[in-house]
């Protein structure tokens, strides 16, 4: 599966938290055709739009993405009943994925 593949299918499980998954395919295709060599999200959250604007980056051969939280907004967003996977499957899905995109 390609990373962009594998990137949908990852924001279309944690983007819904903040309604972010169809906006960070907006960046990404955004960040591919500007081709910016710096990027910084203030207010990163769930880090889908972070992680699509990184693999733009990554794609166009130049870019660095600065993502800015300072996690206040965590407890309500872990207590969020609507979203699919409890707190620790939470944790270990965005560990998982973001160890995976190092290799």
């Amino acid at each position: 599966m390609s990373q962009f593949a594998e990137l949908k299918e990852f924001s279309d499980r944690v983007g819904t938290v903040f309604g972010t998954e169809d906006f960070a395919l907006m960046l990404y295709s955004l960040v591919r055709m500007q081709r910016p060599e710096v990027m910084v999200e203030l207010g990163a959250g769930c880090l889908v739009t972070s992680l699509w604007m990184a693999l733009a980056a990554r794609e166009n051969g130049q870019g660095k993405v600065y993502a800015v939280d300072d996690g206040s907004h965590w407890p309500q967003v872990i207590g969020n009943a609507s979203y699919p996977f409890n707190s620790d499957e939470r944790i270990a899905d965005y560990v998982a994925y973001v160890d995976h995109l190092k290799n």
